[in-house]
């Protein structure tokens, strides 16, 4: 089990270091390092968007609570992100 992560200004998203295995790699992130102790950090894959926004959301599968992303914009509510759909998105405009 993994405790709670910050979420850095860049997006970037640090886990505490707990356990052997490190947390799983989240959809739009990459890890900073595959072993050691960065293997922790994620970096985001992600352009800057301002509607972009994390949220907690539990697992049917193992009930465990992840992070994913959501479009926070009055047109799109509650959409869930991927990489492709936010990368073809025209409502924020920022490259």
């Amino acid at each position: 089990m993994h405790g709670l992560p910050r979420i850095l200004e860049d997006g970037t998203i640090v886990y505490p270091h707990k356990g052997k295995t490190p947390p799983p790699c989240l959809e739009g992130y990459k890890r900073k390092c595959e072993y050691g102790p960065d293997a922790w950090v994620l970096i985001p894959l992600w352009r800057q968007c301002i509607f972009r926004i994390q949220v907690l959301q539990k697992r049917e599968d193992c009930q465990c609570q992840v992070f994913v992303s959501q479009c926070n914009h009055h047109s799109q509510p509650n959409l869930i992100l991927s990489v492709k759909i936010c990368e073809d998105c025209k409502l924020c405009q920022i490259k």
